[in-house]
């Protein structure tokens, strides 16, 4: 699946508050992890787009890079805001 339309599936989750399952590469491991659900926010950083998500498998916030995803497929589970869960408490933590 090319980037863009990665980015294009990726906003439109974030936009409608779905959650998004994604099979992921990192830098670390050699091969991918499976099923990662994420609640998301997208941002562009260096050269590269990246998204602050909410990984429910970790049970906290966790940043993957857009060229990374090897699938994604959006659900139609929709995520509630929680506090401790949100974009603005990632800033607030990283600041």
């Amino acid at each position: 699946m090319p980037w863009v339309s990665r980015l294009d599936m990726l906003h439109s989750a974030a936009q409608e508050h779905r959650i998004v399952l994604i099979v992921y590469t990192s830098a670390k491991m050699a091969s991918p992890v499976s099923d990662v659900r994420i609640h998301l926010a997208l941002y562009f950083w260096g050269e590269t787009w990246a998204m602050a998500a909410w990984c429910e498998m970790r049970n906290d916030f966790r940043t993957f890079r857009v060229d990374r995803i090897q699938h994604l497929e959006t659900l139609d589970e929709v995520f509630t805001s929680k506090a401790g869960q949100m974009l603005s408490d990632l800033f607030a933590e990283s600041a």
